[in-house]
């Protein structure tokens, strides 16, 4: 494990579990092939077949992906703003709204592509097991669960075409998908993106980190040949900035323009809309990558709560459409 990640999961793990009131909200639980969490209103009261038994005649269902470059997080790590967007959900637009959380295997330990495959799972156990309609879930992450999610959106849409998900049973695509601040490519030293160095004085994470955790998710990198190293990290299953999205559900994509991904985050967007998938951003300057996820990265709070409010506002508006 690199330094880093070493250094960092104890100390993250305990500012970012879940106390007080958010305990109420969360129910841990272990199904076949994956583990996670629901979150919902009184949940830690209720035991998971009761969840189970309520969640498909819900109006949303939403899957998340955590972020933490594959090598730090879990799946209760934001709380405040798991709570406040379910909150705006009801409060706002009367959508009484769950939400899993994926504990997806982190890297080194469970190196690519063991995360991808749990993401998979937890969407079959949705889809499959619980019958979820598809127009009831919405896919989201951010970070290196945005990463997670444009992957499980390359698979979902194209699935005869991977090797491990073509026997699977169809898996439908879901109705809309979320990605706050996604990791979309990962580069070798003779790719590095503009934004690397241009916004490296404004950003919470560096170049330095995330090669770190490039290296813990991909271990085989350093025993490739180069022309091996640059055919991996461009396969869409770990950049999807290289991916193929026709037919892909729309997205809104949230970020800043002072995070290093902004560079990546610009030819993802064009490389959506050139597929013909409806996008739409939520964008700011002069904030730090994942602002939207943690509410004391933001540079004050009312840009924090503004921002996630107009996250169950799309979420919302999307659903509506699609009923009509």
């Amino acid at each position: 494990m690199s330094v880093h990640a070493y250094n960092s999961r104890p100390s993250m793990t305990a500012i970012s579990m879940p106390y007080g009131k958010q305990t109420a909200w969360v129910k841990f639980f272990n199904q076949d092939g994956f583990k996670g969490c629901w979150i919902g209103r009184d949940f830690a009261a209720r035991s998971t077949a009761q969840i189970e038994s309520v969640v498909p005649d819900l109006p949303l269902v939403i899957l998340y992906l955590h972020g933490g470059g594959f090598t730090l997080g879990h799946s209760t790590m934001y709380m405040p703003f798991n709570m406040y967007l379910l909150n705006q959900l009801k409060s706002k637009h009367g959508v009484e709204t769950v939400m899993l959380s994926v504990d997806y295997s982190l890297s080194p330990e469970s190196a690519y592509p063991t995360a991808i495959h749990e993401c998979i799972n937890a969407y079959r156990y949705l889809v499959h097991t619980l019958s979820v309609p598809p127009s009831k879930i919405v896919l989201a992450g951010d970070s290196a669960g945005g990463n997670l999610v444009g992957v499980l959106l390359n698979i979902i849409g194209h699935q005869r075409e991977h090797e491990d998900y073509a026997a699977l049973p169809p898996l439908p695509m879901p109705v809309r998908a979320v990605m706050i601040s996604p990791w979309v490519a990962m580069h070798d030293d003779d790719s590095i993106p503009a934004s690397f160095t241009t916004n490296a004085a404004f950003d919470i994470t560096s170049p330095h980190i995330l090669k770190q955790q490039m290296h813990c998710y991909l271990p085989q990198l350093n025993q490739l040949s180069a022309a091996a190293q640059v055919a991996l990290l461009n396969n869409p299953l770990v950049s999807p900035l290289h991916g193929n999205y026709h037919d892909t559900c729309p997205v809104l994509m949230a970020y800043s323009n002072h995070e290093l991904f902004q560079s990546d985050l610009g030819l993802f967007l064009e490389r959506l809309k050139k597929q013909g998938v409806k996008t739409d951003v939520i964008v700011r300057d002069h904030e730090p990558h994942d602002y939207l996820t943690v509410p004391h990265f933001t540079t004050t709070l009312d840009v924090w709560q503004h921002d996630v409010t107009k996250l169950a506002d799309w979420i919302a508006q999307a659903l509506e459409l699609d009923h009509h």
